[in-house]
């Protein structure tokens, strides 16, 4: 019977650990990344413009203890419920700035979802040129317009099957992954 509740208790922790990770270790980090934020919204109210010229200097911040900053990057990952986010929307969009902090601080690691064909996004409206950029399989969770810098977001279905991938990654493979800076804005931001 002490067997059969050890083997309940760690499936319900190996269930429990699943989904958003657990960040309490890392509270310097959590001040890293509201700072990122904090920065990003007064971008957003000073309309500055462009952002990707000039990155905050709280990306380079979130490299001191990468491993804590993607634990609370993944957590301010959420489903955006619309397609397109025009300036000054996108500075201010916590789930965009998280793809890409997590992009930068992880050396270009990126994720895209499959959709059936009947959810991918046309490839000849706007949207479907930034989401599917250059793969017409997957989507990713958002394309940036250099010319406008408003962002086109995946649909909802793909952006939830990105934020899994992320967690999973995380779940996996944080702990020994090699971080390092994604030196090329297009790589990262775009």
């Amino acid at each position: 019977m002490k067997s059969c509740l050890a083997v309940i208790a760690l499936l319900t922790s190996t269930l429990a650990t699943a989904g958003q990770p657990d960040c309490k270790a890392f509270p310097h980090e959590k001040i890293a990344v509201d700072a990122l934020f904090g920065t990003l919204q007064k971008v957003a109210d000073g309309w500055q413009f462009p952002l990707w010229a000039n990155q905050p200097p709280e990306l380079k911040e979130l490299l001191k203890e990468p491993r804590g900053s993607t634990c609370w990057l993944i957590r301010n990952l959420k489903e955006v419920n619309r397609s397109h986010l025009k300036l000054p929307e996108t500075r201010k969009s916590r789930p965009v700035w998280a793809i890409r902090a997590l992009r930068y601080v992880t050396g270009c690691t990126d994720f895209r979802a499959r959709l059936p064909s009947d959810k991918m996004p046309n490839p000849d409206s706007t949207r479907g040129q930034f989401v599917l950029r250059d793969n017409a399989s997957k989507v990713a969770f958002f394309g940036t317009s250099m010319s406008s810098d408003s962002v086109y977001l995946a649909p909802p279905e793909a952006q939830r099957q990105i934020i899994a991938s992320w967690q999973k990654w995380y779940d996996t493979e944080a702990s020994t992954f090699n971080f390092g800076e994604c030196g090329e804005v297009d790589d990262w931001y775009f």
